[in-house]
């Protein structure tokens, strides 16, 4: 799980709660194009969040019982904007990316 982060700015006004959903959570369909955009430059950091990226899924898989669901359509701090369980394209989408390398 992560750590609560510092108050950041979100939409100031938004039918979703503050870091949930489209108002503040993370999303995992963009993962591909981070990485590659990071290898270019930072090759450390790129294997890094690619390695987080694994290790999240791994740890949050939907394989490992019910409460689980990864792969989400978005994360977010503590767990509590993880919806959208079994989300396929949080892992087609950068697989796409990713193996055109």
């Amino acid at each position: 799980m992560m750590s609560t982060p510092a108050k950041c700015p979100a939409w100031e006004r938004s039918s979703t709660l503050y870091n949930r959903y489209q108002n503040g959570a993370y999303w995992h369909m963009p993962t591909g194009w981070l990485i590659a955009v990071l290898a270019d430059f930072a090759p450390d950091l790129a294997t890094r969040v690619f390695n987080e990226f694994i290790a999240h899924l791994r740890r949050e898989s939907f394989q490992r019982g019910s409460e689980f669901g990864a792969p989400w359509e978005c994360i977010g701090w503590d767990g509590f904007a993880n919806q959208n369980a079994v989300f396929v394209p949080s892992v087609t989408v950068p697989y796409s990316i990713l193996s055109r390398g």
